[in-house]
């Protein structure tokens, strides 16, 4: 029987790391031997203050398990996914398994050639509609990955919305704990390795022109040198909620790989995404989000969706960083 080669799982290892993960601190470790894949979280990458329960990390190490997933799917083999299966290691997130060689199909093949051009962007949208065909879509995709996703599509919730959001972003704003961590990560240095850079956020604090009713995240609160805002018009961007039925570990893995698969199969379609996830920080304002839209299930992703101009690049940590012995 054919076998992944030793050679091909750097490679997916590779891909993996390419997931987006909150504020790019990519969470994740990994080790690969005898065509089985490990996932481990990486605790020291940890954000203390936006994510003390490690929810968000377990997101972000989650969409790198699907990222894994399609790259075993892109050398020709055929891979099982399995999602904390070391009980006594809480870190030991997922084994990947590689099965017999097994041909990639033209979805998979589509949502291989949308990874390069997935990028966070909160660069202002075009003001133009997302098909509700793409909708129903990437719905579908969030439940297969156990998940669900919810267009924020009444003019009620989208207040309420709006409304807790600001609240969030506010609250965190005053919080020093908050901006020193969230300036932590941001990086004017173009050769840094993980954070976001300077170039790629727009500052949107006090006194900035808002382009629509959705608060970003501002990383750039100091105001010394992040992306310009050209333009300021205004936009309508689709806002979705991506969640799920339970809110443990796995359900935050499963949200994870759901997250990727979405955004990549909205990515084949031009559509860009950028999240908006304070209201999702405070435990408070998460509960009373769910509460007043009437959500049967937990909220993990917040997120503004449309056309724009393609986003620059983060950098990745390289693989040999990310490695470990098993």
């Amino acid at each position: 029987m054919d076998r992944i080669s030793a050679e091909q799982l750097p490679e997916v290892i590779a891909l993996a790391t390419r997931a987006p993960s909150i504020h790019n601190t990519q969470p994740w470790r990994f080790a690969a031997a005898d065509g089985v894949i490990d996932v481990y979280a990486d605790r020291g990458r940890k954000l203390p203050v936006v994510d003390p329960t490690g929810r968000q990390l377990l997101i972000s190490c989650g969409g790198a398990v699907c990222y894994a997933r399609l790259g075993v799917r892109a050398a020709g083999y055929a891979v099982r996914v399995e999602l904390l299966p070391t009980p006594a290691d809480p870190d030991h997130l997922a084994r990947l398994t590689v099965g017999d060689p097994l041909s990639t199909t033209d979805d998979e093949r589509a949502l291989l050639a949308a990874i390069p051009h997935r990028h966070t962007n909160r660069l202002p949208f075009e003001d133009r509609e997302v098909p509700t065909a793409l909708i129903a879509e990437l719905e579908h995709r969030a439940s297969l990955e156990g998940a669900w996703l919810r267009l924020i599509e009444q003019s009620s919730d989208q207040m309420t919305t709006v409304v807790l959001l600001s609240h969030a972003d506010e609250a965190q704003r005053l919080d020093p704990a908050y901006r020193e961590e969230l300036e932590s990560w941001l990086r004017f240095d173009a050769g840094a390795a993980d954070g976001v850079p300077a170039t790629a956020v727009p500052h949107v604090g006090e006194g900035a022109e808002r382009r629509s009713a959705f608060v970003l995240r501002d990383f750039d609160l100091r105001g010394e040198g992040a992306l310009p805002i050209h333009g300021q018009q205004v936009e309508r961007p689709v806002v979705v909620l991506l969640g799920t039925d339970s809110d443990g570990p796995a359900d935050w893995l499963r949200a994870g790989q759901a997250l990727v698969h979405v955004l990549l199969r909205a990515t084949v379609d031009g559509v860009a995404a950028s999240p908006l996830n304070q209201v999702l920080d405070i435990p408070a304002l998460r509960t009373q989000l769910r509460g007043q839209l009437h959500v049967m299930g937990f909220p993990q992703m917040l997120l503004r969706m449309g056309y724009g101009r393609e986003a620059t690049a983060t950098s990745r940590r390289p693989v040999d960083e990310v490695t470990i012995d098993r």
